[in-house]
C-alpha cells in the first residue's frame, strides 16, 4: 500500500512530531510509584483532612482498582466500567462489587451512566462535570483512598450524606495536587516568566494554546497547514486534544504489554507479516506467539490486568448482552471505543516504533464500530479468536 494513502499512517509525512513525557517518553518503575503516590496521598488525607488513619491500608490488597478506564460518578459514588454504548458493565461502591440488581436500582433497566454521550464529547473539559474518568497513573492510586474512604463510611455506619461523594474525591485531589506541586521535585529549580504573545525556537514554555502554537509551526515549517501527530498515554489528555485539533495522535499503551499482543504486522524481525485482507475483522490467523516485552515486569503484569474488571478493550457481559460472541471479538468497551475513536494507532511503547523504519506505513484506526486495526505490532490478545 502506498504510502500517504488514508488507510494508512507514515511518520515521514509529517511536519511536526510531537512528544509527551510522562510515561511516553519518560518510563516509571510502576509498581513503586503507585505506592509512593498512595501514600503520600493518604498521608496528607490523615494530616491535613483528619481522616482516620484506619481507613488506609496496603495498597496491593485493593490492586484491582488500579485499572485504567474505569469512571468515578459523584451522583451515586460508584465506580464504573463502561461498554461501548455506555451500559454499565461492572461496578464496586467503594471496594464491594455490586451486582446487577444493585445496578438496575441506581440505574433502570437498561443500566446506562446517564451522562455518557457527554463524557465521551467533553470528558474532563465539562465543567461542572459529574464524574471523573480514570486513565493515567498519576491520579489512579487515588481512586483506591477514595474507595477506602467510603468503605469506612459504610463499616462504621455513618452517614454518607456528612460529606458529598464530590466532596471526598474534592479531598483526595486535593492530597494529589498537593503531592505534584513543584517543592515535591528535589533538585529541580523552576522559574515561570511573563506570558508572551509569540513562541520562539529554542524556548521552553508552559500552559499556553493551540492557535499560537500552530501560528509558530506555520513559521517554522513555512507551511499554511502543518500536518502535525502528537505521541502521548494519555485519551483525553493527548489523543482527545490532538483529535480535537486536526492533529493525528499515537496513542502509547502499557496495557496491550501488560495483556500480550500478537506480532502480525511485519514491524518486528523475526516475525511474519500475518495481514489479512479486511483489516476491520478479527484476526483469524493464529500468530507464532504473543508478546511481553522486557519493558514490562513480571510484578507489573500482576498489577495491570484484573480478573474482576477484566480486559480494557473487550468485555464479555457486554458481548453476551447485545446477543454477540467473544468469537466476534471487537472492541466493546467505552475504553476501546474511545481509542479507536480519538487515536490514529495505538502502541505498546515508544521504544517499539523506535526499531520501526521511519517511514513505514501502519494501518489506522477507521470509523468501524469495534475497528482494531491500528493496533500495532499487532491486536491486544484479547482480540484475536481463539484457535
Amino acid at each position: 500500500m502506498a504510502s500517504g494513502q488514508k488507510d494508512f499512517v507514515n511518520f515521514s509525512n509529517y511536519d511536526v512530531l510531537g512528544f509527551d513525557m510522562d510515561y511516553t517518553l519518560a518510563r516509571y518503575k510502576l509498581v513503586p510509584f503507585f505506592k509512593m503516590v498512595y501514600h503520600g496521598a493518604c498521608e496528607y488525607l490523615v494530616k491535613e483532612k483528619k481522616y482516620d488513619a484506619t481507613i488506609f491500608h496496603d495498597l496491593e490488597k485493593e490492586r484491582d482498582l488500579i485499572y485504567k478506564g474505569l469512571l468515578l460518578d459523584f451522583e451515586t459514588g460508584h465506580i464504573l466500567k463502561l461498554g461501548h454504548d455506555g451500559v454499565i458493565l461492572r461496578a464496586v461502591h467503594g471496594t464491594k462489587k455490586l451486582t446487577p440488581d444493585e445496578l438496575v436500582a441506581a440505574y433502570g433497566p437498561g443500566r446506562k451512566f446517564p451522562h455518557y454521550e457527554t463524557w465521551t464529547k467533553y470528558g474532563h473539559t465539562k465543567p461542572n462535570s459529574s464524574w471523573r474518568f480514570f486513565e493515567n497513573y498519576f491520579d489512579i492510586p487515588g481512586l483506591v483512598a477514595f474507595a477506602r474512604i467510603l468503605d469506612h463510611f459504610r463499616e462504621k455506619g455513618a452517614l454518607e450524606s456528612q460529606k458529598t461523594y464530590e466532596d471526598v474525591w474534592a479531598d483526595v485531589h486535593e492530597s494529589l495536587f498537593e503531592l505534584y506541586t513543584f517543592p515535591h521535585f528535589k533538585g529541580r529549580e523552576f522559574e515561570v516568566g511573563q506570558a508572551v504573545e509569540t513562541l520562539e525556537a529554542d524556548r521552553d514554555y508552559l500552559m499556553g494554546n493551540n492557535v499560537d502554537l500552530m501560528n509558530f509551526f506555520r513559521k517554522e515549517t513555512g507551511k499554511a497547514d502543518p500536518k502535525v501527530i502528537y505521541f502521548g498515554d494519555n485519551l483525553w489528555a493527548d489523543a482527545w486534544p490532538s483529535h480535537s485539533a486536526g492533529w493525528d495522535a499515537v496513542l502509547i499503551l502499557e496495557e496491550m504489554d501488560a495483556e500480550g499482543y500478537a506480532v502480525s504486522d511485519g514491524t518486528v524481525p523475526g516475525h511474519d507479516l500475518e495481514r489479512q485482507d479486511d483489516l476491520d475483522k478479527p484476526l483469524t490467523v493464529k500468530p507464532k506467539r504473543y508478546e511481553h516485552s522486557s519493558l514490562v515486569t513480571e510484578e507489573e503484569l500482576q498489577w495491570m490486568v484484573s480478573d474482576f474488571w477484566g480486559s480494557i478493550f473487550i468485555d464479555d457481559l457486554q458481548a453476551e448482552r447485545s446477543g454477540n460472541t467473544l468469537q466476534d471479538l471487537k472492541m466493546n468497551t467505552a475504553y476501546g471505543d474511545l481509542i479507536s475513536r480519538y487515536s490514529t494507532i495505538c502502541v505498546p511503547s515508544i521504544e517499539y516504533l523506535a526499531g520501526v523504519p521511519v517511514d513505514h506505513d501502519f494501518a489506522r484506526f477507521s470509523q468501524v464500530d469495534g475497528c482494531a486495526r491500528g493496533f500495532h505490532p499487532g491486536r491486544p490478545k484479547s482480540l484475536i479468536v481463539p484457535q
